[in-house]
């Protein structure tokens, strides 16, 4: 059992353009060196019961679901519900948007930045990859050797993008990653009732259990940059998602995935060890919670972005 509180004295985020170009938000007078001196000066006033660590707080990148709104801008917030593709992959820009945070942060460790002692990712593709691509440059290409944790996964139970692959099929594309804490089958993901039509919408759209992804993604993609096209909804009164023609589904809760993020950082605490710096690669809803979790103040992630958090951790 774990109590946090957030530490606001080292960074200071602004936008992500300009965060992405000087240091992520490290607040002036600090350097980089000042900062890792600062830490372990933190560290060494700890009563025994207590530490500091280092968060590098990533979101993935643009995944083809971002990109569905650019697709169908008539369907609004709704496009990836009625355009489903299961365990999103990153688009060709979102693979350079990660590469290009990986540039950002070999400039930044050529500047003194710590890196990461251990490394924490989603289970979904997404945010395997962005991790692959963020940390090739200090790991190789096959990106560094990660501990993939169930609980810090999406919003669970509305997107069909936010379903996880079989573990099986998805763990030989990430070869240094540990996938050893999974199930083979996604045992999270489970879509409340949808009403009418067996889980298909009036249009003929396709069903949430689907695995056909989008064929051109051309058009979204010219007309997407940073800020991405993050199609999420909010519940109605009765905590049912709704759709067109009389469709709902149950979707969980911000308490529960705020319950959810707590065991996922639980559980990275107890891999992680002794280790102080610790990077962490999960997706806008995710990380959310796990600000909410952690005392951080609330900031809505845009694809791609990363931010640094520095918290005091308490063993109850």
């Amino acid at each position: 059992m774990y109590t946090y509180e957030y530490v606001s004295d080292f960074f200071a985020p602004a936008t992500w353009e300009a965060d992405l170009a000087a240091s992520f938000g490290l607040a002036q007078p600090h350097t980089w060196d000042s900062f890792a001196a600062a830490i372990d000066e933190l560290a060494a006033a700890c009563p025994p019961n207590e530490r500091v660590i280092v968060i590098y707080a990533a979101r993935h990148a643009q995944g083809e679901h971002n990109a569905m709104a650019n697709l169908y801008p008539e369907l609004g917030e709704h496009a990836q519900i009625a355009h489903p593709i299961r365990d999103a992959r990153l688009t060709p820009l979102g693979r350079l948007q990660a590469i290009t945070v990986g540039a950002a942060l070999a400039r930044e460790a050529g500047a003194g930045m710590p890196r990461p002692a251990r490394w924490f990712v989603s289970p979904l593709h997404r945010a395997a990859e962005t991790c692959r691509l963020e940390w090739a440059w200090a790991c190789g290409a096959d990106g560094p050797p990660a501990v993939v944790v169930e609980e810090i996964r999406e919003h669970l139970h509305v997107h069909a993008c936010d379903a996880r692959s079989s573990t099986s099929s998805i763990a030989p594309e990430f070869p240094t990653y540990d996938w050893s804490r999974l199930s083979e089958d996604d045992e999270l993901w489970a879509p409340g009732r949808d009403d009418g039509d067996q889980g298909r919408g009036a249009a003929g759209h396709r069903r949430a259990d689907d695995t056909s992804t989008v064929g051109d993604l051309s058009t979204a993609l010219d007309r997407s940059n940073w800020s991405g096209a993050d199609a999420g909804t909010e519940a109605g009164d009765d905590g049912l998602l709704r759709l067109r023609g009389g469709r709902a589904r149950g979707r969980e809760t911000e308490d529960e995935m705020e319950r959810r993020l707590e065991r996922g950082m639980e559980e990275i605490l107890d891999v992680a060890g002794n280790a102080t710096y610790l990077s962490i690669t999960a997706h806008s809803g995710a990380l959310r919670a796990l600000y909410a979790v952690l005392g951080a103040p609330a900031r809505d992630l845009v694809v791609g972005e990363l931010n640094v958090l520095v918290v005091r951790v308490k063993t109850a």
